[in-house]
């Protein structure tokens, strides 16, 4: 029986050193949207609004209903920036569009809308998602013919269901009520096919860049130093004493 230095601790010490600085580097960028169109600018968004910047559901009608505005903050025309959300699961990497201000996940509709039926509830919904493209998709667009709503601000749009563009029975020109033709419960990935953003990745800096940075030389200088015990163990197992056999 030969005596063989054991190395399989030094091993994992090496395997969790490295893992740990790959962590610590990816740390030091942050994902954003960007607007497709223009790469220079952010991306912005938000739920079904009017263009007073309320929000409304896809189904509310008349003047002061859906009619291809935001419920936004900031622009009912453009709505609020956006912000991207990195979540490691098992599986890998996840973005998640979210709202600016951290309450959550952009859906197609806003839970402060007016109610409606359960089944016709889009709040449930995220508006947004990243494919595995890296751009970002929404699921409603506007709609190709204006509305035949009389007013000093029209004529304009209003949004639908991306996968309903084209579908005029699904439209109520007398009163400007757009009804969708897919149940919020069966919406999936191929219903979300208008490309308006993409993800982009920048560095961070000032302390918490710094403090990453310090982390990630601990974690090298501990993957160096448990790489040269790792060779010594080696050579160690290529002296005089490796092959003695124990009787």
């Amino acid at each position: 029986m030969s005596i063989v230095p054991t190395n399989n601790l030094n091993k994992l010490g090496i395997a969790a050193a490295h893992s740990m600085r790959l962590e610590l580097a990816d740390q030091l960028y942050y994902p954003i949207g960007v607007d497709v169109r223009n790469p220079a600018q952010p991306m912005s968004g938000g739920t079904v609004g009017n263009r007073s910047g309320q929000p409304q559901r896809l189904t509310s009608g008349f003047i002061d209903g859906n009619t291809g505005g935001y419920g936004a903050d900031f622009s009912a025309l453009e709505g609020d920036p956006v912000a991207v959300v990195k979540t490691m699961t098992s599986d890998g990497p996840i973005f998640t569009i979210q709202q600016y201000n951290g309450q959550g996940i952009i859906t197609a509709e806003s839970p402060l809308a007016p109610a409606v039926a359960p089944g016709q509830d889009y709040s449930i919904v995220a508006r947004y998602i990243v494919k595995a493209d890296g751009y970002i998709y929404d699921l409603l667009a506007l709609s190709i013919q204006e509305d035949n709503i009389a007013s000093a601000d029209g004529p304009y749009s209003h949004w639908r269901l991306a996968a309903d563009i084209g579908n005029a029975a699904t439209y109520n020109a007398a009163n400007n009520t757009y009804t969708p033709s897919i149940a919020p419960t069966a919406i999936n990935e191929s219903h979300y096919t208008r490309r308006v953003g993409q993800i982009s990745f920048r560095p961070k800096d000032g302390a918490s860049s710094g403090a990453i940075q310090e982390q990630l030389s601990r974690a090298q200088s501990t993957l160096d130093t448990m790489s040269r015990l790792l060779r010594s163990l080696h050579d160690e197992a290529k002296g005089p004493f490796a092959n003695f056999v124990i009787r």
